[in-house]
């Protein structure tokens, strides 16, 4: 189950460092992307392996919070709008 080239990329990494734990910490580090995103991890993944650092869970957990962060809901910004403007579309009428 590999769903990106990066996650293919970190299994190997995990099996050549640890061939005795690798499989279990690639299962961990796959239940953690189904529950929390698929994409945050595979960025995580690959940043790790950019960096050649040590892929683990608490590694991952780590970047995802920091990009959590990064993302605050209170960040986001959603402009008001004018529903009148909508309203000229429904009477419009057609040309004859």
């Amino acid at each position: 189950m590999f769903p990106t080239t990066i996650f293919r990329l970190a299994y190997d990494n995990l099996i050549a460092h640890s061939p005795a734990k690798g499989h279990k910490d690639y299962l961990e580090i796959l239940y953690l992307a189904s529950k929390e995103s698929e994409t945050g991890v595979g960025q995580a993944l690959e940043s790790l392996l950019e960096n050649q650092q040590a892929i683990n869970m608490d590694a991952v957990r780590k970047i995802l919070e920091v990009d959590t962060e990064k993302t605050s809901v209170a960040d986001i910004r959603i402009d008001s709008i004018n529903l009148y403007d909508y309203d000229e579309f429904l009477t419009v009428k057609e040309a004859a």
